[in-house]
């Protein structure tokens, strides 16, 4: 049986429609998790408890304003928000929480280029830190130049973390942004051993994949099978609110891993 495994992206009251449709998992959103108010949160996990869905990964790690990158860190703001968000994620279940923010993580011109990319990894160091205690990995995502001016590629993303003493760093491929920055499938050979998460979409559209769409998602998993890729790989794409959607992309993906399995 394969070990990969096929969720979602969306929030935690969206749990159920995801596993009616077919999927293992929701990657539920970290942000808005951080936002809710104790009692709020706690009858969300309840909900999630009772229905026996796990929440394995999480993303939106920050809100798109938050001045990580461009603008005058708040130390005791971020490590509350850090604690926050490493606490309520443990408490959920989750095992990878993805870096991608990208309105956060920008960089600006007139706040130094420099300054902000080291402001960044700071805040990433902090970060790793806070959630080690709870056995969170937290992956970067590199997001295509459109969404982010840095940390595009997968490559170039590895430039900065492999170094990095922290066990709980990682990078996360999306092969929708892959795609988009023409970055070779063979560059997840040498992040092998710091990938931890995966999401999918389609390439050029970043609809949800379907049948005879033109993308070639069975080569997606082949390609992680080959490096022993156990982890899991998220739908986050846009799906049109449509249940039907959902539930056929969700059964074209296994459909795609079983083959690249074969």
């Amino acid at each position: 049986m394969c070990a990969i495994e096929i969720g979602c992206c969306g929030s935690l009251n969206q749990a159920e429609l995801f596993k009616k449709c077919g999927f293992q998992y929701l990657e539920a959103n970290i942000s808005e998790i951080v936002s809710m108010e104790e009692k709020e949160f706690q009858e969300a996990l309840s909900q999630i408890r009772e229905l026996h869905f796990p929440v394995k990964a999480a993303n939106c790690f920050l809100p798109g304003d938050w001045p990580v990158a461009h603008g005058e860190r708040d130390l005791e703001k971020d490590q509350a928000y850090l604690e926050k968000a490493a606490k309520r994620l443990s408490a959920l279940g989750c095992g990878v929480a993805v870096l991608g923010s990208g309105g956060a993580r920008g960089l600006s011109a007139e706040y130094g280029l420099e300054k902000g990319k080291e402001q960044f990894l700071s805040f990433y160091r902090q970060a790793l830190e806070v959630f080690a205690p709870y056995n969170l990995f937290i992956a970067i995502e590199p997001l295509r130049k459109t969404e982010c001016n840095w940390l595009n590629t997968i490559g170039e993303t590895l430039s900065y973390i492999e170094g990095m003493p922290q066990k709980n760093r990682g990078v996360i491929c999306d092969f929708y942004h892959l795609a988009q920055e023409n970055e070779p499938l063979s560059i997840l050979k040498t992040a092998s051993p710091l990938l931890r998460h995966c999401h999918i979409a389609h390439p050029v559209s970043r609809l949800a994949p379907l049948p005879q769409d033109g993308g070639d998602y069975e080569e997606d998993f082949r390609f992680l099978l080959s490096i022993s890729y156990t982890g899991c790989v998220s739908l986050e794409a846009n799906w049109q609110n449509s249940e039907t959607i959902l539930k056929e992309s969700a059964a074209y993906l296994q459909e795609c891993l079983q083959r690249a399995a074969l």
